[in-house]
């Protein structure tokens, strides 16, 4: 989001409103408690990043985990009653969600020597610069074009080939791609000559919006809203989400979560928040008194959140997975003065359930303190900064987003973008049309063009390789000789679960795109927000539906070239977008397939294997299914894992390996079984096998990206490929490495858990 710097900070209210707040909410933050989350150990940040804490395998807040570094980024628009899409731990693409690496007095040398010359580096001493040190030489990146990569080398070419039949189809009398394709098209040709490449530019519809919740008279008035408000993807007081049952993987269920604090912290009032709603607001033409009056009304609702909810129930996120408490879905309908949850359920759902998770139960428990007639006013005043700061978020990942389609698809237009962001020529506003339409139309793009870059034969190849895999990773597990026959048992179980989805979506998964009505009257951002509307009442509308780990995931292009593992489902999905070199082709030897994409679904798997995978069963339900000494053992290999990752320099900075352990240890796995599959073979070739897995990680980026790429959760490529080599004894046969090489690490510092 733009904003208008000379502008903001005039109506910074902290001095105003927080002398009276600052001290309660101290006193609060430190008091409150919730004897059921774990115990967190805190580090000291002067010191080299913690190693040791990886033991605790508490749940991170996501449950889907992909593999590939970011390239292009997706509009991601979370929906504020849509499905927890939380549930797929992405471990491809760069999440940026872990806390930032801190510095370390002690240098971790592992990760290959990188003294060398990069363009003649031996393989001995930094593989992944023997493998690609003369492109890193040869390759540019700048603040327009920040990153450049094997990933984003075949995201350009598969969104070039998309983008370039979309056109001609979109030129064309042909309407043979279907109801959702085609509503796509005349989505682009009436995008086509407007510009959304501002919050500025959605005033007039975010206005109406505003005004609809300022138009209220009363908590009635604004109850009997409620419904309207969820099922157009506004936001309300509470979260209804639609998920799996956390209690019966077979069902869905529904979850709900309390409003939180938007400006106010225990620290005072946030001023990013506050800034983007003033400037908007300005910008809309709202006088400097109506300004102040819903900012002051956000912080009194803020403080009010904060005053009766716990610290647990401040701080949870949607993503979260915990043991939630049921409730009777009467008795809670019952409690409510104003709130017609009944009404809401069935008129979204056409039914009521039985019982529903509370994900914030101190939230609910003083709903009718926090939903009537004294705190109405400060109510709508939170309602319209929730949908200014909602509004501008998603403006500000389609802009983000188009920025990194550009890098990927054309680096002229990225800069040309870059530098005049608010200009746009014709011909770079008909390139945002068409990005802005694939990203609204992601699920029929996926539908319709997956089987275009991925032929049958190749999904079918791809599927035989998977099995291969997932062969050796039992075979590996048998003849494991740290577990026991009861864990091995347990583990073989939960791998023999997998569900394998391959490709792209089939054409029954999803229909909301009957309910998508595309209006040449409509500003193209109402068009766009009907697109993405549809999508969120999907989620209502299968509620009743069992629960399918066969089905695509929303918004999950298959275009990417990605792949994740989904723990609550306990599946993985391969994305065509990957599907293809280096890889993975039908033309190219199987040393460089098992290389490629065997390492990556073996990277996967192992997901469900990790510190966080490891406490889920083959249900996708926390279950301890270890043995004691099996989990201790277990517990000291994953500490080590951490430890031989922590501390190594990159970019200024150091790799945090308690941070990237999951990671870590998913691509020890991928490589462990993908060789142990490839030696299954009757021919192969190690070397071929080992080059093609440094290549698919090749990257560069400028320094400006460095601090980013230490605060995901994947360890810096280039540290990625050499450390994990490292542990892998093939690798030591294959390049003769000896003691005093650089890629060399002594046998018992060498760490492999599958």
């Amino acid at each position: 989001m733009k904003i208008n710097k000379s502008l903001v900070g005039v109506f910074t209210f902290s001095a105003v409103i927080l002398g009276a707040l600052a001290t309660t909410q101290t006193a609060k933050a430190d008091t409150v408690t919730d004897i059921s989350q774990p115990a967190v150990t805190v580090t000291d940040t002067t010191q080299a990043p913690s190693a040791t804490s990886a033991s605790l395998a508490v749940p991170t807040s996501a449950n889907v985990e992909t593999n590939a570094q970011a390239t292009s980024a997706d509009v991601q628009t979370t929906a504020t009653s849509a499905t927890n899409t939380g549930n797929t731990y992405n471990g491809f693409q760069n999440s940026n969600s872990a806390a930032t690496s801190t510095n370390t007095t002690e240098e971790n040398t592992n990760g290959g020597d990188w003294n060398v010359d990069p363009v003649y580096s031996r393989p001995q001493d930094n593989f992944y610069m023997y493998e690609n040190g003369s492109w890193v030489n040869d390759t540019y990146v700048n603040d327009a074009v920040p990153e450049q990569g094997t990933m984003n080398t075949m995201t350009g070419n598969i969104n070039k080939q998309v983008e370039d039949d979309f056109i001609n189809y979109s030129n064309s009398n042909d309407d043979s791609a279907g109801l959702a394709m085609n509503e796509a098209t005349w989505f682009y040709q009436l995008t086509s000559n407007d510009d959304l490449s501002s919050i500025e530019t959605t005033a007039p519809d975010l206005n109406n919006e505003i005004q609809s919740i300022l138009d209220l008279k009363n908590v009635d008035q604004l109850a009997y809203q409620f419904t309207n408000m969820v099922a157009k993807d506004q936001p309300t007081p509470f979260t209804i989400l639609i998920n799996r049952d956390q209690n019966d993987p077979t069902k869905k269920a529904m979850y709900l979560m309390g409003a939180q604090p938007l400006m106010l912290t225990s620290q005072g009032i946030g001023s990013d928040q506050e800034n983007d709603v003033v400037a908007f607001l300005q910008t809309a033409g709202y006088s400097d008194d109506a300004i102040q009056d819903i900012i002051t009304a956000t912080v009194n609702y803020d403080q009010l959140l904060m005053n009766v909810e716990t610290a647990t129930d401040l701080a949870a996120s949607t993503d979260d997975n915990r043991d939630y408490p049921s409730v009777n879905f009467q008795d809670l309908c019952d409690m409510m003065q104003y709130v017609n949850l009944h009404g809401i359920s069935k008129t979204l759902t056409n039914s009521v359930p039985d019982s529903v998770y509370e994900m914030t139960p101190s939230y609910f428990n003083h709903i009718n303190e926090l939903i009537n007639t004294g705190t109405f006013k400060d109510l709508q005043g939170w309602l319209v900064s929730d949908l200014i700061l909602y509004r501008s978020g998603e403006i500000s990942n389609i802009t983000d987003g188009f920025q990194s389609f550009l890098q990927s698809t054309d680096p002229q237009q990225a800069e040309e973008y870059m530098n005049n962001p608010d200009n746009l020529s014709p011909e770079l506003q008909k390139t945002f049309a068409y990005y802005l339409t694939s990203s609204a139309f992601t699920d029929a793009f996926s539908q319709y063009y997956g089987p275009k870059i991925v032929t049958q034969s190749t999904k079918n190849a791809a599927t035989i390789l998977a099995k291969k895999v997932i062969y050796a990773y039992s075979t590996q597990i048998i003849n494991s000789n740290w577990l026991d026959t009861a864990t091995k048992r347990n583990a073989l179980g939960k791998l023999s679960r997998i569900q394998m989805n391959i490709g792209y979506p089939s054409s029954s998964d999803f229909d909301y795109f009957n309910r998508v009505d595309i209006e040449g009257f409509n500003s193209p951002y109402m068009n766009y927000r009907n697109v993405v509307g549809s999508q969120a009442l999907q989620n209502f509308a299968d509620f009743t539906q069992p629960v399918d780990r066969g089905a695509w995931q929303e918004g999950n292009s298959a275009l990417d070239p990605d792949a994740s593992y989904d723990r609550m489902t306990n599946s993985i999905t391969i994305n065509a977008g990957i599907m293809s070199a280096p890889f993975f082709s039908t033309s190219q030897d199987d040393s460089k397939n098992f290389g490629g994409l065997g390492m990556v679904i073996g990277h996967e798997l192992t997901h469900g294997f990790d510190a966080t995978g490891s406490l889920y069963d083959g249900n996708g339900e926390l279950n301890d299914w270890w043995s004691k000494d099996d989990r201790a053992r277990f517990n000291q290999k994953v500490d080590d894992m951490a430890a031989e990752f922590n501390g190594i320099p990159y970019g200024g900075g150091y790799v945090d390996g308690v941070q990237t352990e999951d990671e870590n240890i998913a691509d020890n796995g991928g490589l462990n079984v993908s060789l142990a599959a490839l030696q299954m073979e009757n021919n192969y070739n190690l070397d071929e096998y080992f080059q093609n897995y440094a290549l698919g990680w090749r990257s560069k980026y400028d320094p400006s990206a460095y601090e980013s790429q230490l605060e995901d959760v994947h360890t810096p490529d280039s540290i990625r490929v050499n450390t994990s080599l490292q542990n892998i004894s093939q690798f030591y046969d294959t390049y003769d490495v000896q003691p005093g090489d650089g890629m060399y690490l002594a046998e018992d510092k060498r760490v492999n858990i599958w």
